[in-house]
Parts: C-alpha cells; sequence; structure tokens
C-alpha cells in the first residue's frame, strides 16, 4: 500500500497542476506495478493502473478491465470506492452508477473534504447545481485551507451569476493554492465578471503560456465566463482531464 499511495502522490499533483502529467503519471504507473509485484491481487493498485490508462494514455479497455480486478470483491476502502465512481464511472458516462458510489464514499467516510468535493464535480456536471453546491460548500468548511475546494465553489457561484460569492472564494483559492490553474482560471473569470478586465489579463497571459494545466485554467475561465464553446477546445491541449470534456458537452444543457 506505500507504493500505492506514493503512486497517488504523483497522479494527485498532475490532477491538480502541480506536476506535469507526462513526468508524474509514468511515475505513479512504475510505483503501482511495485505494489503488484508484492502483492499481485492489491485492489488500489489495479484501480491506480486503470487511472493512468484511462486519464493518461487514453485506454479506457484497460482501465475498465484494470477496475474489474480492483472492484470483484467487496468491502472496497473509500478510497478505492472513490477511484471507481470519478475515474472510472464517471468518466465514461455512468453518471448514476457513479453517484451511487460517490455518496457511499461519503457515508462511509463523511469528514473527508475530497469526497465531498468530487461529488460536487459529478452533480454539477448533471445539473444538480443546488445538491453541488451544499457538498462544495461542505469541502470547504471540513478544510477552510482546501484551495481546489474554494476554486470549484468559485465556480459554480459563476456559472450561477454569484459574482461577489466567486470572487470572494476566488480569493481564497488563490491565498491557499496560487500556483494552482484552478485557483487562476477562477480568479481571472471572477475579475473579468465583475468588470475588471484589466487585472484578469495577466492572469489569462499566464495561463496561454507555457504553464502546466493552463488549459485547464482557461477553460475555468471560460466557464466562469459562461463562454462554453471557447473552453471545449482548449481542454482538448492537456492530458489527464479527459473527463473535463463529458462534463463540459453535459453543462451546454444547463448554461
Amino acid at each position: 500500500m506505500p507504493y500505492v499511495g506514493l503512486a497517488d502522490y504523483h497522479f494527485a499533483l498532475a490532477a491538480v497542476g502541480g506536476s506535469p502529467s507526462h513526468e508524474a503519471m509514468p511515475l505513479a504507473r512504475e510505483l503501482a506495478q511495485r505494489a503488484l509485484a508484492i502483492d499481485p491481487e492489491l485492489p488500489e493498485a489495479h484501480a491506480m493502473l486503470g487511472i493512468v490508462a484511462g486519464h493518461y494514455e487514453y485506454d479506457w479497455g484497460e482501465a475498465e478491465r484494470r477496475f474489474r480486478l480492483a472492484v470483484k470483491r467487496e468491502p472496497l476502502s473509500p478510497h478505492l470506492r472513490q477511484w471507481y465512481g470519478t475515474f472510472f464511472l464517471y468518466a465514461t458516462g455512468r453518471t448514476d452508477e457513479a453517484r451511487l458510489q460517490l455518496s457511499r464514499v461519503i457515508d462511509e467516510d463523511p469528514l473527508c473534504q475530497m469526497w465531498r468535493l468530487m461529488r460536487a464535480n459529478l452533480l454539477s456536471g448533471v445539473g444538480l447545481e443546488r445538491e453541488a453546491l451544499d457538498d462544495a460548500r461542505k469541502a470547504v468548511e471540513l478544510d477552510p485551507g482546501f484551495g481546489l475546494g474554494w476554486a470549484d465553489l468559485g465556480l459554480l457561484y459563476a456559472r450561477r451569476h454569484q459574482h461577489a460569492e466567486a470572487m470572494q472564494c476566488a480569493e481564497k483559492a488563490m491565498a491557499f493554492a496560487s500556483w494552482s490553474p484552478y485557483s487562476i482560471g477562477i480568479m481571472a473569470g471572477a475579475l473579468a465578471n465583475e468588470g475588471q478586465v484589466n487585472r484578469a489579463e495577466p492572469l489569462i497571459v499566464a495561463l496561454r503560456g507555457d504553464m502546466y494545466g493552463g488549459p485547464v485554467g482557461l477553460t475555468v475561465y471560460y466557464v466562469a465566463r459562461g463562454e462554453i464553446e471557447q473552453a471545449e477546445p482548449r481542454i482538448r491541449r492537456t492530458r489527464l482531464y479527459t473527463g473535463v470534456t463529458n462534463q463540459l458537452r453535459k453543462l451546454r444543457k444547463y448554461l
């Protein structure tokens, strides 16, 4: 399990914009394989290889094979169940099944802020904005220093045209994770929505540069602005965010 924990560390860095995926994801794969060399049945190791296969290599057939091995018998750990719900079921469009799994994760481990945020992302992707807001608010209540949670909450407020609330969240996101493309994107969107285009422009320029995760930050910016058609082409430029494209397609129905 420590090898899987290290793999998760590298995957998480790539997912939030802290490390290039071309560096982090091969390390995650190697560490999961080390875990399987010790215990060929370890569910979490198979799940991590499923995440790498689907979200980095775009091999969804291999991702499905790995996740079937990972979840073939109960009980599942909350961490494994969350991976299955978010990075396989939701990413492949099985949203009803994903929602059931993520709700069960929260029932089993109600004090984890990340579980709340992952379900918030799913709920917003299927148009359940009020329920998504409840989960995102709970995530930052559980951990007031949760920069990614503040960024996602700000995005939810921006999509509801609650611009003052979005700005407050953007400021929190930047205070706790100013390096993250999510934080930069929501701050740029919040500023632009309040008419402060001159302050938003340097942030947009930074995202359009060579920053890792820049396309994701621009996606956050355009979604916050309600410009979905501008958002989707940018997400195609970066690996590891394939589930976001499916979410953007669904968002068109609700914006």
